[in-house]
């Protein structure tokens, strides 16, 4: 799997980015967030369609393992698979836990129980998931993150 990534911050434990994106034309595609990232674990927080479904997924992974992970599906209607408009992504990690929000409306909430929290690196990442054949670009505007 390759994937594309943009690094925000190094060693911090909370971060917000807030951007609109236009969804590629292409039969599959990913778009998330890598946190709390060191050499060992982290926590990916993904947004995904596989050309049926729209879906979000939270997975930790711990020395190269998946150590818990989740996945909820977006209600149909939300986002339009097709390069009319542009959907608002936000993704928040704090003590509370990790959130992914799809036009304002929270698509998925993990507790920070289930988040590998220390501090690391946080990336806005492309191409997350294995069996993206195509190739694509997620055009993306109107960034904004912070991080602590």
């Amino acid at each position: 799997m390759l994937s594309d990534n943009a690094y925000f911050a190094n060693y911090v434990e909370e971060s917000w980015v807030l951007l609109d994106f236009i969804a590629p034309e292409v039969r599959s595609w990913s778009l998330g967030f890598l946190y709390n990232v060191d050499a060992n674990i982290h926590s990916q927080m993904s947004l995904g369609w596989n050309g049926r479904t729209l879906r979000v997924e939270h997975v930790n992974y711990k020395e190269g393992g998946v150590d818990d992970g989740r996945v909820e599906y977006v209600p149909d209607g939300l986002i339009e698979n097709d390069a009319i408009g542009k959907v608002r992504l936000e993704f928040e990690t704090t003590s509370r836990g990790s959130t992914l929000r799809l036009n304002g409306e929270k698509v998925m909430h993990v507790p920070s129980a289930h988040v590998s929290r220390q501090p690391g690196g946080v990336a806005l990442c492309i191409g997350l998931y294995g069996g993206e054949t195509e190739p694509y670009t997620i055009r993306f505007s109107d960034l904004w993150a912070w991080a602590e």
